[in-house]
């Protein structure tokens, strides 16, 4: 039987966390199919690890330090799934409710790619309906809209995608440069650079709110010791050192050396660019 390893990492949100394990369970994937979870729990002090265990107990559950955060914390469910060399590989962000069709969706969508593709799925809003996350082209703001066939995309959100093992071994695992976020958007294009498809899934395959705010080094309101913090925390998107290592493997130095000029300007001096 192949085996589906679901890689998911967390952190301090047990209620979360168990609904998305509830509606993974509750999805069936393809005949032939199974799934396994291997979660990282990052030093969760809400009691998350063990509470998935009581509901969930063939979980692998794994002790992280506390600062993986997402990258890391996926990084190292990765590292602990592929000793079992799984079939396919899928990516799961806590905070995503899969519909009860989305495994088999996938599964089959994968079939059709001859296991060569990485498959990146869509959400809505629960509120307001829209797309929230999913594939997108590059140079667009928006996620694809899903048409009922299988789209190329060359920017994977990390919320839900699927990875099949032969893509596993060309690419490898998410670049350890990247603390928490754009992990995701670089393996989509480290994909591409190497000829390795990447697809939207056909249908939209659950819900995740989307999370829209101006970050906190963009606002001048905030004073600048914060807004330099806020800039240069693991959390951050435009973390300097992994965001300009993102923009220069795939955009170039000149690229690299205009974004870093423009974000810390931003930071300095965010006035400038109120009301755009």
């Amino acid at each position: 039987m192949n085996t589906i390893a679901v890689l998911m990492t967390c952190h301090n949100r047990v209620e979360t966390t168990l609904g998305c394990l509830r509606a993974l369970h509750a999805a069936r994937p393809p005949e032939g199919m199974r799934t396994r979870v291997f979660l990282v729990d990052d030093g969760c002090t809400d009691g998350t690890g063990e509470r998935v265990l009581a509901e969930f107990p063939e979980t692998k559950v794994i002790r992280g330090t506390g600062d993986l955060f997402w990258a890391g914390g996926m990084r190292l469910a990765w590292t602990i799934a592929a000793q079992e060399d799984p079939e396919h590989y899928l990516w799961l962000n806590d905070d995503s409710l899969l519909f009860p069709d989305a495994l088999k969706v996938l599964g089959l969508a994968s079939q059709e790619q001859a296991d060569r593709a990485i498959l990146c799925g869509s959400f809505r809003s629960p509120t307001t309906g829209k797309l929230s996350y999913g594939g997108k082209r590059e140079g667009s703001g928006e996620p694809i809209v899903p048409d009922g066939t299988l789209q190329d995309c060359d920017i994977v959100n990390g919320n839900c995608v699927w990875v099949p093992r032969d893509v596993f071994r060309r690419l490898g695992n998410l670049d350890p440069v990247f603390t928490h976020a754009i992990a995701d958007f670089d393996y989509g294009l480290r994909a591409k650079a190497l000829g390795i498809p990447c697809k939207v899934a056909p249908v939209v395959l659950g819900e995740c709110e989307s999370h829209p705010s101006l970050p906190r080094w963009c606002r001048p309101e905030i004073p600048l010791r914060q807004r330099f913090a806020s800039l240069y925390s693991p959390l951050g998107y435009a973390q300097p050192k992994p965001y300009l290592t993102f923009i220069r493997r795939h955009y170039g130095i000149a690229a690299a050396i205009r974004k870093g000029a423009a974000i810390h300007l931003r930071m300095l001096f965010p006035r400038l660019w109120s009301g755009k």
